[in-house]
Parts: structure tokens; C-alpha cells; sequence
């Protein structure tokens, strides 16, 4: 994950792209590289089937712009 979001961002040809990490990581060493490498967001990986399609839309919503609950 981390290594890939590096590789990504340091390629003139491929840094526009966005990147979400979601990860089931806890450690604020891992938050710290992904802000560095400037990821478009990070979430904690859910551990239920409603937790990822909650998910899903909140990811959907963060890189079309929109703020959940906007229309």
C-alpha cells in the first residue's frame, strides 16, 4: 500500500491520480507516511458488509466533492 502510494506519487506521469488507503492499521506511523505521500483520504478498514457500504459511499462522495448528507 504504502510502497504503491510512493511509487504513485513520485511518477510525474501518475501523482494526479487519487488514492484512498483504507486499512485495517491503527498505527500512527502508517497515518503519518500516508498524510506525507499525500493520499486523497485514509479510512479505517470496517469490520462488517455495512460497514464497507457505509464505506463505499463516503469514499464515492470524498472524491466527487460532496460532504455527506449534502445534495
Amino acid at each position: 500500500g504504502i510502497d504503491l502510494l510512493s511509487l504513485l506519487r513520485g511518477s510525474s506521469r501518475h501523482r494526479h491520480i487519487p488514492v484512498v488507503v483504507v486499512t485495517s492499521s491503527d498505527s500512527e506511523e502508517d497515518r503519518k507516511a500516508v498524510r506525507a505521500l499525500n493520499a486523497s483520504a485514509y479510512f479505517r478498514k470496517p469490520s462488517s458488509l455495512a460497514g464497507f457500504i457505509e464505506l463505499a459511499a463516503v469514499i464515492r462522495n470524498t472524491l466527487h466533492g460532496k460532504t455527506p448528507g449534502a445534495a
